[in-house]
C-alpha cells in the first residue's frame, strides 16, 4: 500500500510536499517524493491519496485508557454546570439502576465546572440516588460519597488508617462526602461489585475507537494492577487493540505498600517487564502527591481544603519512596514518579538521588511524570540524573481554573512551564493528557501548547508556551523515547511501525490552521483505524 498526502512530516517537523509512504507487512517501506515510490511498488499496490498533512500517529505519554473507557460507559457529569445537573444525572440513573446497585459516574468532570465551584454532599447525593449508593470519583485523587455509601464502606472506621487520606469535613465535624487521598480512594473502588471482564473490554474497544478519531496509536497506561496488566496483554496477543499499549505497574500507593513492594523487586513476584508488538511493561508508576488541591507545595495553599496540612502532604513519605527507589534500580525496571507540587518534587529528586548512589541513572530514563511546578533549583539537579518528563498541557488547560483558587494565581501562571521542561531538561520530554483527568484529543493539547489558552480560565502563563513543530514531536517521537519504542514509534521512516494519522491542515507550513485542524484518518499497524 502507498499513502500519499499534500505534504508529508516523517519527524513532524518539517512538511515535504508531495511525498508518500509504501507500507508493507505493517512497517514503512520507504518514504520519499510519490513518484519514486514505483520502484518499492507492484501493478496490484493500492494507493490512497489523503489531502492535508500526514504525521506520525500521536503518542500519549500519559493516558489512563481503561479508566477513561469505564468513564464512558458510565453516567457522565462532564457536561453539568450546577449541582442541579449533577443530581439529575444520579436521579436518572437510580432509575435505571436495579435493586441496590451502586450508581457509579465518570471521573471525567470538575468541580470548577459548575456555578457553585463546589463537588455536591454526601447529603445531595443521596436525596437524587433513591436509596443507591453513589461513588462518584473525581480523577485518581479524589471521591466523593453519598452518604449511605459513606456508611456501606465504612469510612469512619477504616480511613484514618490510610496514610496520605484526608476526610473533608464541616466546621461541625461532619464529613461532607469528599474524600482526598489516592491510595485510599483506591482501596474504596476495590471494595465495589468487581467488573466483569466482559464490560472491561467492551470499555477498551469503545475508547480505542475514540482514541483513533483523535489520531492516538500509541499510548503509556500508567497504574495498572496486574489483573488489568494481564488483560492488556491477552487483547494485544489476540489482536483486539487499536492502540499500541505501554503500561506502568502501580506497584505502591501509600507507606502501607512500600515493605510488601520492595519485597516483590527483591524476590522477583509479581508482573516481570515484557515487550510484545501492541502491549509490553516497562515501568513502575509511584505518586508522590496529588492533584490540583492535593499537591504538596514549600508554600502554603491560599485556599486549602484540609486546614491541618496547609501544604498538602505526601502521598508516600521520603523514607518509604527512596526504599522503594533503591529496591527498583537493582532491577531492570523503569521507574516514573508523579509530582505536581515543588515539595513532592523535592522529595522524588531525593529518592532518585538515592537510587543514583546505589547503581547510576544515567542510562534508566527514570521520568517525572507531570512535574508540573518545578523551580530553578530542579532542573540542574535532574540534567545531573539525566532525568526526563512527561507533561501534560490538558491539565493546564482544564485545571487552571481550580490551580488559581487553590494555590493563587501568581503560582498558578508557573504551572506546566512547558518551555522551561525544552529549555532544561536535556532528555526528550512528553507529551500526555492525563486522561480522564484531562481531554484526550492530542489537537486541543498541541492547541494549548501553542497559545497557553484555558478552558475557563483565558490565557495562562504565555511565556510557557512552545511551538507547533516542538508540540508535535513531544506527541510523537519524544513520547515514544520516554516509553523505549523510538525504534518502533514517533516517526515515519522505513522499518517503523505504520501508524500514521492525518490532519485536514498543513499546520507546520500554516500555524494558522491550527485552530480548525482535524483529524481525517488514522492507521496503527498498517491498519486504517479511522477515516472521516
Amino acid at each position: 500500500m502507498v499513502v500519499t498526502a499534500d505534504a508529508v512530516a516523517p519527524s513532524a517537523t518539517d512538511a515535504k510536499p508531495g511525498f508518500g509512504v509504501a507500507i508493507k507487512g505493517g512497517r514503512v517501506l520507504a518514504v520519499a517524493p510519490a513518484a519514486e515510490l514505483d520502484a518499492v511498488t507492484g501493478p496490484d499496490t493500492v494507493v490512497e491519496h489523503r489531502a492535508g498533512l500526514l504525521l506520525p500517529g500521536f503518542f500519549d505519554s500519559h493516558n489512563h485508557m481503561l479508566m477513561t473507557g469505564m468513564g464512558m460507559l458510565s453516567p457522565g457529569l462532564g457536561s453539568c454546570r450546577n449541582i442541579a445537573d449533577v443530581l439529575d444525572v444520579v436521579r436518572t440513573a437510580a432509575e435505571r439502576a436495579a435493586d441496590g446497585q451502586w450508581i457509579v459516574t465518570s471521573p471525567a468532570w470538575h468541580e470548577s465546572s459548575l456555578a457553585e465551584q463546589r463537588m455536591p454532599t454526601a447529603e445531595e447525593l443521596d436525596s437524587a440516588a433513591a436509596g443507591h449508593p453513589v461513588f462518584m470519583r473525581r480523577g485518581g485523587h479524589n471521591l466523593v460519597l453519598s452518604a449511605t455509601a459513606f456508611r456501606l464502606l465504612s469510612v469512619a472506621e477504616t480511613s484514618p488508617a490510610e496514610p496520605g487520606t484526608t476526610v473533608i469535613r464541616r466546621a461541625d465535624g461532619s464529613p461532607t462526602g469528599h474524600i482526598v487521598g489516592t491510595a485510599y480512594v483506591g482501596r474504596l473502588a476495590a471494595q465495589l461489585p468487581a467488573v466483569p471482564e466482559a464490560r472491561k473490554r467492551q470499555a477498551l474497544a469503545h475508547v480505542g475507537d475514540a482514541y483513533a478519531r483523535a489520531g492516538i496509536t500509541s499510548l503509556v497506561e500508567p497504574g495498572l494492577t496486574p489483573e488489568d496488566i494481564d488483560l492488556l496483554r491477552r487483547l494485544g496477543d489476540e489482536g483486539d487493540l487499536r492502540q499500541r499499549i505501554r503500561m506502568m505497574w502501580r506497584i505502591a500507593s501509600s507507606d502501607r505498600d512500600i515493605g510488601p513492594a520492595v519485597s516483590a523487586l527483591t524476590t522477583g513476584d509479581g508482573p516481570a517487564p515484557f515487550r510484545g508488538e501492541w502491549t509490553s511493561l516497562f515501568g513502575l508508576k509511584l505518586g508522590a502527591d496529588g492533584g490540583v488541591e492535593t499537591g504538596y507545595y514549600r508554600d502554603a495553599y491560599a485556599h486549602p481544603d484540609d486546614s491541618e496540612h496547609p501544604h498538602g502532604k505526601p502521598l508516600i513519605s521520603a523514607d518509604g519512596l527512596r526504599a522503594i527507589c533503591e529496591a527498583a534500580v537493582r532491577t531492570d525496571w523503569h521507574v516514573g514518579v508523579h509530582c505536581v507540587g515543588d515539595a513532592a518534587i523535592d522529595t522524588v529528586l531525593d529518592a532518585f538521588e538515592a537510587a543514583d548512589r546505589v547503581s547510576s541513572l544515567a542510562a534508566r530514563r527514570w521520568t517525572l511524570i507531570h512535574m508540573m511546578y518545578p523551580r530553578g533549583d530542579h532542573w540542574p539537579r535532574a540534567r545531573r540524573l539525566r532525568l526526563t518528563v512527561t507533561a501534560q498541557q490538558p491539565l493546564q488547560f482544564a485545571l487552571a481554573g481550580g490551580f488559581q483558587h487553590y494555590i493563587g494565581a501568581g503560582r498558578a501562571r508557573d504551572i506546566e512551564p512547558l518551555r522551561g521542561y525544552l529549555t532544561e531538561i536535556a532528555m526528550p520530554v512528553g507529551g500526555g493528557s492525563d486522561s480522564p483527568v484531562a481531554p484526550f484529543e492530542p489537537l486541543l493539547g498541541i492547541r494549548s501548547s501553542v497559545t497557553r489558552q484555558t478552558r475557563a480560565a483565558g490565557i495562562v502563563g504565555p511565556e510557557w508556551a512552545i511551538g507547533i513543530g516542538e508540540a508535535l514531536r513531544m506527541y510523537t517521537a519524544a513520547s515514544a523515547w520516554c516509553a523505549f519504542e523510538e525504534d518502533r514509534a514517533g516517526t515515519i521512516a522505513p522499518g517503523m511501525a505504520a501508524d500514521l494519522t492525518c490532519l485536514s491542515a498543513n499546520i507546520l507550513d500554516t500555524p494558522g490552521a491550527l485552530g480548525e485542524a482535524e483529524v481525517t484518518w488514522t492507521m496503527a499497524g498498517g491498519k486504517v483505524t479511522y477515516a472521516s
